[in-house]
């Protein structure tokens, strides 16, 4: 004859009805009330093991967990590649091939005197021995810069400096038109104008700034 009885949910082994606990692994059964009016011991049908239920509700938590971290990291590497890009167009923009800075002007660098009070210049005056006007000038690239004078009559004096070497001029003294200029095609020459005065000498290093500063020397 054979015995209604029950199986248990977690590992197979058969139990009678009225068994409350396995005898293999220790589940234990749900009562439920019997045909009889009496309660008996069965396994929850929609009950999973416990240990499935905490595996699952592991996953539940670290889900959200692994997206948030994922989100995280891809923001990161987006912000990486905009520093990196923008960094590139900005020195692309700003540098040229040679190294040097594209579009800059040629201007002159402040001399270790300072020149007269209302004087704007490049050039620093000072006090000279001779009557004709003296003046020295160093190009502190590694260019060549040429330094262009040309009187009202329409006279020309030129002189050229390369890697800080010392360039001379004397002219009469008088009010002249000026500009510099380099060999160096990426570097815009600059213009100006300058009064050079009897017993005075004129000194000025140039060199490759950002800024266009007209050249003037003089009232």
């Amino acid at each position: 004859m054979t015995m209604p009885h029950k199986i248990c949910p977690q590992c197979g082994q058969p139990a009678v009805l009225d068994m409350a606990q396995c005898r293999r692994c220790g589940f234990l059964y749900v009562p439920h009330a019997s045909t009889n009016g009496s309660r008996a011991y069965s396994a929850p049908l929609a009950e999973m093991p416990s240990a499935q239920r905490a595996a699952q509700q592991r996953r539940s938590r670290a889900l959200p967990l692994l997206l948030i971290s994922m989100l995280v990291i891809g923001l990161f590497g987006i912000a990486l590649v905009v520093r990196s890009f923008l960094g590139f167009a900005s020195r692309h923009s700003a540098v040229s091939g040679s190294g040097m800075p594209a579009g800059s002007a040629l201007n002159g660098a402040p001399a270790d005197a300072a020149s007269p009070p209302g004087n704007l210049s490049f050039f620093v005056e000072s006090d000279g021995k001779q009557e004709m006007p003296v003046l020295t000038f160093r190009n502190m690239d590694d260019d060549t810069l040429t330094l262009t004078l040309r009187d009202s009559a329409g006279h020309v004096y030129k002189a050229t400096s390369r890697l800080e070497q010392l360039a001379t001029l004397q002219v009469p003294a008088g009010y002249y038109s000026l500009s510099i200029e380099c060999d160096n095609p990426r570097i815009r020459p600059n213009w100006g104008d300058a009064t050079f005065r009897k017993f005075k000498t004129y000194h000025a290093d140039f060199v490759v700034g950002h800024r266009d500063e007209r050249i003037h020397l003089g009232e």
